[in-house]
């Protein structure tokens, strides 16, 4: 009401330019002096409620990657390509999912952003915020470094140590 001059289209294309990381997010101009538009914003704030309440099956987001990836391939990094696995929600209010892939490495920021954005458009997130993890592929060392030692390798290395004790006379046992 204060600002004199200014046209509500002019405002708000403004404030998306200023404010790209809210380009998502339903806006309403309104007035407080003569009550313009106040009747919006609770038909905003329902809507924003019912999506971030959404859940959406793996299988209908699964379909959905592969056809963002048809569109626009994942860049290669160092050589390798980044290969995603499956998308999965694992929780709502707010909305959250999980994306396996190879390597979170291969997952460069401006492909995480246009993963955001199809989500948003495909689903209709428009409002809502996400949270999008990503979870890597266990490597090899990464198995074999988690897996417990089995009696048999414990066994086995006593065996080592003993046989060690005999060729060098010392007894260079470790603690069991």
């Amino acid at each position: 009401d204060l600002a004199k001059g200014f046209r509500m289209e002019h405002a708000l294309k403004g404030f998306d330019e200023d404010n790209v990381f809210l380009k998502h997010c339903p806006k309403v101009c309104i007035s407080a002096l003569t009550g313009r538009n106040l009747d919006k914003i609770f038909v905003h704030v329902d809507q924003v409620l019912s999506q971030s309440s959404t859940r959406i099956s793996t299988h209908k987001l699964n379909k959905a990657v592969m056809n963002w990836l048809q569109q626009y391939h994942p860049p290669v990094i160092n050589g390798k390509r980044l290969r995603i696995y499956y998308l999965a929600q694992v929780g709502i209010n707010p909305p959250r999912f999980v994306l396996f892939v190879n390597s979170p490495k291969l997952l460069d920021d401006s492909y995480k952003r246009y993963l955001t954005n199809q989500l948003r458009k495909t689903f209709d997130f428009g409002g809502v915020p996400f949270v999008f993890h990503i979870r890597g592929k266990e490597t090899q060392k990464e198995k074999r470094e988690s897996r417990p030692k089995s009696s048999n390798q414990d066994r086995d290395l006593c065996y080592l140590e003993e046989a060690l004790e005999d060729l060098t006379g010392k007894k260079e046992r470790s603690a069991p």
